[in-house]
Order: C-alpha cells, then sequence, then structure tokens
C-alpha cells in the first residue's frame, strides 16, 4: 500500500464532510431566505427583523474564516476572546436560528471594556416592557463622524456584510463583524448610564447632556478643520474616533479629561498599521500632540459641563 494512501483518505474525507457542510449552509440559506422576504410585509415584528440580520450575516461570512491570511487568523483568535464570538457548526448555527439565540449575545467577552458592559445591553435588548435603544442592522458604509454623531443618542448600528471587514486592524467575516459593532455600542451606552448614574441625572437632565453633546461635537469638528497639518489633523481624528466610538466614552469633557485612552488609542494604532489600514499618518509620536491638542479643547469646555450640572443640583 503506499504511503500517500492514508494522506489520500484523510483529504477526500475532509472533502466530503466540507461538502456536506455546504449542503446543510444552502438549506439553511433557504429557511433565511423565506423569512426575509416575510420581513418585507408590514407590520412584520422589530425584533425579528434585527435577529433574522443577525443569523444572516453570521451564515453568509461562514465560510470566509478558512480564507483569511494565517497573520488575520492568528489576530481573528484574540478578538473572538475578546468580543465574546464563537464561530459554529452550520448544525449549531441552524439551531441557533430555530431557538432565536440572542443578536446580542453570544459569549461573555473578556477584557476590561467590554465585559462589564455586556448584561446591561442585553437586558435592555430582550426587555419587552421598554424599548431602551434602538438597533439598525445595516450593510451601509458609515464614516466616523457618523458614529461620533450618535454617541449621545440611543441608536446603534450593527454591521451586516458578506465579506469579511477590515476594522480597527482586525478583518472580520460576517458575524463577526456583527459582534464587534455589538460590543462597541454596548460599551457606549453602558458608559452614558454610568455616567448619569454618577451625576443623578433624570431622562430630562439626561436629555439635555446630550444636547450638549452634540453641540461639543459640532464646535469640535469646527476647531479640528483649522489644524492646518495634515497628518496632525489625522491624527486628531484618529485619537478622537478611538476614544469616543472604540471605547464607548461620552463625548464630553470630564470623561476625556479623566480617562485620556492613551495605551488603547496606542496599541489601537499599531494592530490598524500592522494590518495595512491607511489613516493619514505613519508616525505613533503623533499621538501626544493630538491628545493635547483634544486636551486644549475640552478644558475649554468644562466650565459649561459643571455649569450644566450645577443647574441640575449635582457637582463634578
Amino acid at each position: 500500500m503506499s504511503k500517500t494512501w492514508p494522506n489520500r483518505f484523510i483529504k477526500i474525507r475532509a472533502l466530503k464532510s466540507r461538502v456536506t457542510e455546504r449542503k446543510k449552509a444552502v438549506s439553511y440559506a433557504r429557511e433565511l431566505l423565506t423569512e426575509i422576504q416575510e420581513t418585507r410585509k408590514t407590520n412584520y415584528p422589530y425584533i425579528e427583523v434585527i435577529e433574522v440580520s443577525y443569523y444572516s450575516t453570521r451564515l453568509l461570512g461562514h465560510f470566509d474564516f478558512a480564507n483569511l491570511s494565517a497573520f488575520q487568523k492568528l489576530t481573528n483568535w484574540v478578538d473572538k476572546a475578546v468580543n465574546g464570538f464563537m464561530q459554529k457548526s452550520i448544525d449549531t448555527e441552524h439551531r441557533y436560528y430555530l431557538t432565536r439565540t440572542s443578536p446580542v449575545y453570544q459569549n461573555h467577552p473578556a477584557g476590561q471594556q467590554f465585559g462589564p458592559s455586556a448584561k446591561p445591553f442585553r437586558d435592555a435588548f430582550e426587555d419587552r416592557t421598554k424599548l431602551s435603544y434602538i438597533v439598525i442592522p445595516t450593510n451601509a458604509c458609515l464614516e466616523d463622524d457618523i458614529f461620533q454623531r450618535l454617541m449621545p443618542i440611543e441608536v446603534h448600528f450593527f454591521g451586516m456584510s458578506d465579506i469579511p471587514i477590515l476594522a480597527d486592524g482586525f478583518n472580520r467575516p460576517g458575524g463577526m463583524f456583527w459582534m464587534h459593532d455589538v460590543r462597541h455600542e454596548s460599551v457606549k451606552y453602558y458608559k452614558k448610564f454610568l455616567y448619569a448614574k454618577r451625576h443623578h441625572l433624570t431622562e430630562e437632565q439626561q436629555y439635555v447632556m446630550d444636547q450638549m453633546s452634540e453641540k461639543w461635537f459640532v464646535e469640535l469638528e469646527q476647531a479640528r478643520n483649522s489644524v492646518t497639518d495634515p497628518e496632525l489633523f489625522a491624527a486628531i481624528r484618529l485619537y478622537n474616533f478611538n476614544f469616543h466610538h472604540d471605547q464607548g466614552n461620552p463625548f464630553i469633557p470630564s470623561e476625556f479629561l479623566v480617562k485620556r485612552g492613551k495605551l488603547v488609542i496606542t496599541s489601537l494604532f499599531f494592530q490598524e498599521l500592522l494590518a495595512g489600514q491607511e489613516f493619514g499618518f505613519k508616525d505613533f509620536r503623533l499621538l501626544s500632540p493630538a491628545e493635547k491638542w483634544l486636551e486644549a479643547f475640552w478644558l475649554t469646555k468644562t466650565v459649561e459641563e459643571n455649569r450644566t450640572l450645577a443647574q441640575f443640583g449635582d457637582r463634578p
């Protein structure tokens, strides 16, 4: 018997397994397509639209993991743990669909950023007595200013994709990209809640702070547009986006001045650089002047924050 025969047998078995998996995926896709067509009808339940979007994007990305480069597979192994994402067999994916496993929760995420926010965000989503926030599944390519404008607003975009998407230095297939968005949005939701709790804000007072956040965003954009150095401009943009969107910190002066978040932002910079992402500069040392520029901006706004809180009877 040829010494290569066992290897050929193993390869044939692996090929048969892949063919079987794909046949199951096609059958599952037909079920999903039938429900997707139903969602176009009037008065289709909002929650079920979100659920079927989640199962669809998981299925669309299921076979893309095998096609990632060795570097991407290595970084995705870390990313899966951080985001609490688990890739499963088609049989298990189908079971998730049949049992309606929550689209905002799969496994508890690791890390200081996402861990504490997972349960409150999931509980709010699954509470059928109150609409705490709105989820919009989308396959649109959204610019970072949209996410910045939505920081104080309880509207959360969850990304759907039929191809892997490179973001934050990680190339994420569908399903994994969705869960990545869930984690960003959950920490945004939770840190806003913590700020309100710390300052004893009522819903009406929180609304006032939300309006202030929108005002500060516009003013920051205007100030940043006056920066003439293109690389510093890009560094400020990256620092600002990573601090608020990636780390979920509210668009409020004290949040930046207390936390800064430079270690996380520097780590993200190198991860994005290694992944080949372009963001307008390549010298990480520019993050320091970007931080100082943002510090100077937010220092001019602390009086407004303190005055607003004092009107509520609270002291910063």
